[in-house]
């Protein structure tokens, strides 16, 4: 019997494997990875060093310090443009299970139930992590792939038995490379190396090899020249008090609206936890439930009848993170304790940097805290399920579903994707000086789908990129135009 069911549940898994690689069949290049397709890289300078003579309207691996993102963002973008476009979909169909394992992993869970439930936290990621990170390759490259080295780290860390000396190397070099991708994660990165230092049970030699990488691939990453003459970043300072809370609130509200889900889970899940450890466990237990229900009041409200107040979002984030932080400190487990205040604290710290900078807050650069947030879960989950197998086919089911409707989202943008390429190519070689092309159907769930889209136009050209007016309208639009003047051809 016990066999039979690890058969079945192989099963579920190779065919959700399928599923996830049919999704990223399905995705298409856009924005970044467009720009990459006119650069032509005639020599090594221009391929390493900041702007292509042949191309002055890209940037290169080394206009930053993010050298392995920009690097590996490159890579699969041309890859993505060459007939081996399944190769990418294959390596990032892999990524995204080597997430989901290491998210098992670090959150103690060995076994069926436990991956699975990781599973639901990367599946069931709520639709802005699909469109801008899943679907967009630069940003999953820049955005995914350290976050893996970061968990890859951590469970290396948390081995009971001591690592070898090729391992300590290896944890110091996964470290170092980690650091060399986005900003954000690179400084709070920086804070889980001085954390690890004085909070961990594990060996000295591990925790320094880590802690190191960290430090030096940051200053790696913050010493390049090109910050101190200006890059792409936009760095323009909110220095305003006021400005600076209208950004938190601002910042707030976002996690609020995005994760909503995932933060009532997690208080409900504080809430279980605490509940037996005495009478301040107990307090802080109801305190998570009508937390919960003040979160849950206030995602429907601002969801579907009006935006909430600055002073709303504010105290709303107070309350999380100052009840999220002292019922961590309750709990009576020892390393569950320390694993929590860990992930807390690496998760709010990459918000900071992001609250002076003049831009918006991006659902790629809170992937980090929906992750690290989807871990606290994990860690916070009952040791025991009650009927364990029932609940694992319940959440493999939520993410077939899930996975499905997902499919036939991303399958109709990519055929309009590919139909507006045929006819764009059409219309060119017909002499047409401007173009008008069809937006996708479903343009919330990718990445710069607006009129203002101007990325075709390095695809659809006559003899060098942006030489074609290139307009973008809605689909349904697009589709009225083509059936008249179909039938007025008539």
């Amino acid at each position: 019997m016990i066999r039979e069911s690890k058969k079945w549940y192989a099963l579920a898994l190779a065919l959700l494997s399928v599923l996830v690689l049919i999704i990223n069949l399905c995705f298409f290049p856009t924005c970044d990875e467009l720009y990459f397709s006119a650069w032509r890289f005639s020599s090594v300078r221009s391929f390493l060093l900041s702007r292509p003579d042949e191309a002055p309207y890209v940037i290169g691996v080394m206009h930053n310090g993010r050298v392995l993102g920009n690097l590996l963002g490159i890579a699969q973008a041309k890859l993505a443009l060459s007939s081996f476009a399944w190769v990418r979909a294959v390596l990032f169909t892999a990524v995204l299970f080597l997430a989901v394992y290491l998210l098992c992993r670090a959150g103690g869970r060995h076994g069926g139930f436990g991956f699975a439930a990781a599973l639901v936290t990367v599946i069931c990621a709520p639709r802005p992590i699909y469109a801008d990170v899943y679907a967009w390759g630069v940003a999953f490259v820049n955005y995914l792939l350290p976050l893996v080295g970061f968990l890859l780290c951590f469970c290396l860390l948390e081995r009971e038995r001591p690592l070898r000396a090729f391992e300590i190397a290896g944890v110091f070099l996964i470290a170092f490379l980690s650091q060399l991708f986005m900003e954000n994660t690179t400084l709070s990165f920086c804070v889980y190396g001085f954390l690890i230092l004085f909070s961990h049970n594990s060996p000295r030699a591990p925790r320094f090899a880590a802690a190191i990488g960290f430090w030096i691939g940051a200053l790696f990453m913050f010493l390049n020249p090109a910050y101190g003459i200006g890059s792409e970043l936009d760095t323009t300072l909110k220095l305003s008090l006021s400005a600076l809370i209208g950004r938190t609130a601002d910042l707030a509200g976002k996690l609020l609206f995005e994760f909503g889900i995932l933060t009532v889970l997690i208080c409900l899940m504080f809430a279980f936890r605490l509940y037996h450890a005495g009478k301040r466990g107990r307090f802080l237990s109801f305190g998570n439930l009508a937390l919960a229900g003040l979160l849950t009041v206030a995602w429907l409200t601002g969801r579907f009848f009006r935006p909430l107040p600055e002073l709303v979002l504010l105290l709303l984030a107070g309350v999380t993170v100052t009840l999220w932080f002292y019922a961590s400190f309750t709990i009576q487990d020892r390393d569950r304790k320390r694993k929590l205040l860990t992930l807390l604290t690496v998760s709010f710290a990459s918000l900071v940097p992001l609250i002076p900078l003049d831009r918006s807050f991006s659902p790629r650069m809170l992937l980090e805290v929906y992750l690290l947030w989807s871990l606290v879960l994990l860690i916070l989950m009952p040791d025991r399920i009650p009927k364990e197998r029932a609940v694992r086919v319940v959440l493999l089911a939520l993410c077939g579903l899930r996975l499905c409707v997902m499919i036939f989202v991303y399958s109709r943008n990519a055929a309009v994707n590919r139909e507006r390429l045929s006819y764009g190519r059409q219309q060119i070689e017909q002499g047409a000086e401007s173009v008008t092309l069809p937006l996708v159907p479903y343009p919330n769930y990718a990445t710069n789908e607006s009129r203002k889209k101007g990325d075709l136009g390095f695809l659809l050209f006559r003899q060098t990129p942006l030489d074609i007016q290139i307009k973008c309208v809605p689909y349904e639009q697009w589709r009225a135009e083509q059936n008249v003047a179909s039938e007025s051809s008539k």
